[in-house]
């Protein structure tokens, strides 16, 4: 009977203690789980220790880094989108092949140009060098503001001179007829030579 109340009585008490810290502790929590729930520093919240692979987590990489094994955080560095470049206006007339207008005047681009084109009627400024055909002799260099298609220069730089872009420079060959013909331009150009300018459009 002794031991048998002892016994009860140690019982007893064990629920007593069971009950009391039962009470001590919120409701529906324990300590544990609270210790989880405090927020983790930046610097742990950035990395997660893991001794291997344990599939993939969002927002996470598993890599071996400065903090050992485990999961970091994806830190993708920001790349400014490159803007595409201004699209330039393609050069007009250019290639360098050899044209033939009526009347037998030709004409190559040396260098294409941009902008504006000269027309008839308008005012132009033309950079020119004149030779002889025949031989190449320099008869004059320059500078020249005309109004083009009106007869205030030879034939050939009417026709060769329309259609140039500004900045465009052109050869070109222009035959006696439309050139100086049979008179020539004495002393410097004989009668019924050909000629070749090199034409530059600075303005028009």
């Amino acid at each position: 009977p002794k031991a048998a109340a002892k016994a009860a009585a140690t019982d007893a008490a064990n629920k007593a203690k069971s009950n009391a810290a039962k009470a001590a502790a919120p409701s529906g929590t324990n300590q544990p789980a609270a210790a989880a729930d405090k927020k983790l520093p930046d610097a742990m919240a950035d990395f997660q220790a893991a001794a291997k692979f344990a599939g993939a987590r969002p927002g996470f990489v598993f890599k071996r880094g400065p903090q050992g094994v485990g999961y970091y955080r994806d830190r993708l560095p920001v790349v400014a989108a490159a803007k595409a470049p201004a699209k330039a206006e393609p050069p007009r007339d250019g290639g360098g092949a050899v044209k033939q207008l009526k009347g037998g005047l030709t004409y190559e681009v040396m260098k294409p140009g941009r902008g504006p084109t000269a027309s008839p009627g308008k005012s132009v400024q033309v950079r020119y060098d004149g030779r002889l055909a025949k031989n190449g002799k320099r008869f004059d260099k320059g500078v020249i503001k005309f109004r083009l298609g009106k007869g205030e220069v030879i034939q050939g730089w009417d026709k060769g001179v329309a259609g140039m872009a500004k900045g465009e420079k052109r050869r070109l060959k222009i035959p006696a007829p439309m050139g100086y013909g049979r008179q020539g331009a004495p002393p410097d150009i004989p009668p019924n030579a050909d000629l070749v300018f090199e034409v530059e459009l600075l303005n028009c």
